[in-house]
């Protein structure tokens, strides 16, 4: 990170970058001051960790190749009061991300967010970053102005579900529809059911080939290989009409606290008749036998999963728009 200084310029002689050893404790706090009702909501568990590893102190140093936090902060009086981070899309090397815009409350109106994007955004072009991600709530308008204003434009919308642990469904029986597990030769049909269910403003700003959805050998070493780094297990089914698959759905569960990932895919023409038979199956296994917290991230385009989900108890926390802008050095 502190390579980056040489690469970009601050007028204002506010921003700086991200030092993970000297900002981590002060970012905890900025991001508990602008998040933490969405973060006890969600009963995100990042503040604590963040306070936690801060305690490493001079140790941090040693990690700061590795940090999940990457991106500039705005020092005022010696204080920390703003940060955009960002970070690469995992598979693709043109693509970015911005995961967190955060100024404190007070220190708000006075363009420290619009000159830290900007900074960000130049500093990522210059990295050749071709395409930038952020999400954003939906009802919240000046960030989406302030987002528009740099060229962002919104392709999705999802609702982000959120079941506690306490609350998991009693499902008793098999699935009301039959479904399988996912096969090796599934990869081309599992593409097909993508195209067909996402928007087409998501085809064109995450276009995706016939390669990310292969379940062969390779796909199964790299799943090994995440079981055997993080605890990653991934649970999932389909169901099929006439000999094609028409319905996807998946679990990933984590060793770790953060909650396990819940996504569904059901061609438009068969939509409200697998979403329940998939969500039946993947919560009578349970993966590592256990219960956790889980959040789907289900697009606005598909109601009927949204209404499933909800039926099994998940309650609708935020609803995002996704955005994207496609920037140049």
């Amino acid at each position: 990170m502190l390579a980056q200084s040489a690469q970009w310029s601050d007028a204002d002689g506010h921003i700086r970058p991200f030092q993970l050893h000297r900002d981590l404790d002060d970012l905890a706090t900025l991001i508990e001051a602008a998040f933490g009702s969405e973060l006890r909501e969600a009963h995100s568990h990042i503040v604590r960790d963040m306070r936690q590893m801060a305690l490493m102190g001079p140790l941090l140093l040693a990690a700061a190749a590795v940090a999940p936090f990457t991106g500039f902060v705005w020092i005022e009086d010696g204080r920390l009061v703003g940060n955009v981070s960002y970070g690469r899309e995992s598979g693709g090397v043109a693509a970015c991300s911005i995961s967190n815009v955060a100024v404190l409350p007070e220190f708000r109106g006075r363009g420290v967010a619009s000159r830290l994007l900007d900074v960000t955004l130049e500093h990522l072009a210059r990295r050749a970053c071709r395409r930038v991600f952020l999400e954003v709530r939906a009802d919240n308008e000046p960030a989406k102005s302030l987002y528009r204003k740099r060229g962002f434009v919104v392709y999705n919308t999802v609702h982000e579900q959120f079941l506690s642990s306490y609350s998991w469904p009693v499902i008793a029986g098999p699935p009301s529809r039959p479904v399988r597990r996912v096969r090796a030769r599934d990869g081309a049909d599992l593409y097909r059911l993508y195209l067909s269910n996402a928007p087409r403003a998501v085809l064109r700003a995450r276009p995706l080939a016939a390669e990310d959805f292969g379940r062969g050998l390779g796909w199964r070493l790299r799943r090994l290989g995440r079981y055997l780094t993080t605890g990653e297990r991934r649970d999932e089914w389909v169901g099929e009409a006439e000999g094609q698959v028409v319905a996807f759905g998946s679990m990933a569960a984590f060793a770790s606290r953060r909650p396990w990932e819940l996504d569904l895919m059901v061609a438009p023409e068969h939509r409200g008749a697998w979403e329940r038979p998939l969500l039946e199956a993947l919560f009578a296994r349970r993966p590592l036998g256990l219960m956790a917290d889980v959040r789907a991230t289900t697009p606005a385009s598909h109601p009927e999963a949204i209404d499933a989900l909800a039926s099994l108890g998940f309650k609708t926390q935020r609803v995002l728009d996704q955005m994207v802008v496609d920037v140049s050095p």
